[in-house]
């Protein structure tokens, strides 16, 4: 579900910021972990949590919200 007021989607810097906060403390905690079956397989986790925060500085822009 999307919201929109005024034909335009909401966005929010700080909530953003939250979500870019969240994919660095999840990509900390993957790259500690023992537990990866080969190079390649946390090679493309690692690549994910890219992806996702990419999402969230893209959303943080669109709100006007700085990049730190």
């Amino acid at each position: 579900m999307w919201f929109k007021v005024d034909g335009a989607p909401i966005r929010d810097a700080a909530s953003a910021q939250y979500g870019v906060r969240w994919i660095e403390k999840l990509t900390a905690m993957a790259e500690a972990s023992p537990g990866w079956r080969s190079e390649q397989e946390w090679s493309e986790v690692r690549y994910q949590f890219l992806q996702a925060r990419g999402v969230y500085e893209r959303l943080r822009a669109e709100a006007g919200g700085s990049t730190p």
